[in-house]
């Protein structure tokens, strides 16, 4: 108990000592000064391996979880992020890519270009999905928007089929709404009712700010809610969304439109830019019954405000820093209880690595996973592999069946290590100096048509969920394959060394 107590106390603590040029001995000091040895540790395990980390730790203002295992690690690779893209806006050299990552990083940290421009970047989308004035405008709008990645009513993403995994698959699934979960708007607790409340508010704030009268604002805001509450009743606890039988419904386009014939999926998929989707995998069909019914029922000018909304939201932090605040005062402050807001090269990291993961990834892994890195890695995990085959014949609970199945699974199981064997063309990509906002578009766009290029295509089993720099790791069960990116791969999780 006590010696596995001290492993896990390696997760609770990075400090100064899971720099990347750490010793062993390093590491090990670190790691039990974390631990408080006078716990019992088959009393209060927690309190053992980690007691004096958490009594001596404090929540930085700009975190809403902090763990000084993967979040000193993530802080550390922003840290080498911002130098690498500090330089690229500097000297952005000849290399096209370079020039990209430059380029979107500056536009994104050029607040003084971003206050001048205003409202000016959506005016385009307000305008556009203000003209909605029945559900034919509202589906075409709707395909208009998810193009560009604007959200909107429901969701829509590119996945393997459940059934036949190395097919992908238009994947469409409920959604639409402002706050994080249909108990936000369902609930009676008293904490639900204030956040309500505040939403409403929220809103109302943001139309005023963008021009609209304080009681129009109030009543866009108030037929808002109503209009998501409606989508919110019906949609699936979240509990529900987790069982992968229920959410499979595989339809062609001909059954989407039997299922909801009042909608005009002509009109959306042909706004989407791809009319010919027929591969299309629907999650709650009771969500989108129930949406052709509100969509039917409700009057043009709550249909407006509602795509409004939506584009005002979603666009708030790449628009002037009142916009930015007060978006961060509700969803981050009133929502997720973050005190401060992260300063603005983070966030501008964090936007970079979505857009351009790729490029970023391959700057990363010259300076944080080189040389042997990756083979060294991949000995390791194919040791760990080993030694589970070889435990397999001890275990005295697993039939002969299950362990000839477990072997199986694992004799096909891949593992993606540190970085993609094949990366990303950005070529297609056009980006600008000094327009954050359009390079934003830029990008979703370019995300989108990568991902919707996909369906009904065999799955491409090199590409990667997560960029190089990502502190995390994840298990794909329709591939059956494990990725570590080499932004985990860092001391004390691991060292080349």
């Amino acid at each position: 108990m006590r010696r596995i107590g001290f492993l896990i106390a390696a997760f609770c603590i990075v400090g100064s000592a899971a720099a990347a040029d750490a010793t062993t001995s390093d590491v090990g000091a670190a790691v039990k000064a974390a631990m408080d040895l006078k716990a019992d540790p088959c009393q209060d395990f927690y309190q053992y391996a980690c007691g004096t980390w958490r009594q001596t730790t404090k929540l930085p203002a700009d975190q809403t979880r902090w763990g000084r295992g993967f979040s000193e690690i993530a802080e550390r690779n922003r840290t080498v992020n911002r130098a690498i893209l500090d330089d690229a806006a500097k000297f952005p050299g000849d290399d096209p890519n370079r020039q990209k990552l430059g380029i979107f990083y500056g536009a994104c940290m050029d607040e003084a270009a971003i206050e001048a421009a205003g409202t000016k970047p959506i005016e385009g989308w307000m305008k556009e999905v203000g003209k909605v004035k029945n559900p034919k405008d509202l589906m075409e709008t709707i395909g208009k928007m998810h193009s560009a990645s604007i959200p909107g009513l429901f969701g829509l993403g590119v996945e393997g089929d459940f059934k036949a995994p190395d097919t992908n698959i238009a994947q469409m699934y409920q959604g639409g709404l402002g706050l994080p979960d249909r108990d936000f708007y369902l609930s009676n607790e008293e904490a639900r009712q204030a956040i309500r409340a505040k939403y409403v508010a929220f809103v109302a704030k943001m139309f005023t700010m963008y021009g609209a009268k304080p009681d129009a604002a109030q009543k866009m805001a108030e037929n808002i809610l109503a209009f998501e509450t409606k989508l919110a009743q019906n949609s699936r606890p979240r509990a529900e969304l987790r069982d992968p039988n229920k959410t499979y419904n595989k339809l062609d386009k001909v059954g989407l439109k039997n299922l909801t014939q009042k909608l005009d999926w002509d009109g959306y998929f042909k706004a989407l830019g791809y009319p010919d989707v027929t591969q299309i995998n629907v999650a709650t069909p009771e969500f989108f019954s129930g949406l052709q019914d509100l969509a039917g029922s409700t009057d043009a000018a709550t249909l407006q405000a509602y795509l409004q909304w939506n584009v005002l939201r979603d666009a708030a932090g790449a628009l002037t820093k009142a916009f930015d605040d007060e978006s961060f005062g509700f969803y981050g402050k009133t929502l997720r209880g973050q005190k401060e807001q992260q300063v603005r090269w983070k966030r501008c990291v964090a936007q970079t690595d979505g857009a351009l993961g790729d490029i970023l990834g391959q700057e990363y892994i010259r300076k944080q996973f080189a040389g042997e890195s990756k083979k060294i890695a991949r000995d390791q995990i194919e040791t760990i592999q080993r030694a589970f085959a070889n435990n397999l014949p001890g275990l005295d609970w697993m039939d002969d069946t299950t362990r000839q199945r477990a072997l199986g699974k694992m004799g096909t199981l891949v593992n993606k290590i540190g970085y993609p064997d094949k990366w990303k063309d950005y070529s297609k990509l056009k980006v600008k100096k000094g327009e954050y906002f359009s390079n934003l578009v830029a990008a979703s766009r370019f995300e989108f048509e990568f991902e919707a290029a996909k369906i009904g295509k065999p799955v491409d089993k090199t590409e990667w969920g997560m960029t190089p720099p990502t502190v995390n790791a994840y298990y794909n069960p329709l591939n059956n394959e494990m990725a570590f990116p080499a932004g985990i791969l860092q001391p004390p999780f691991f060292s080349k060394e």
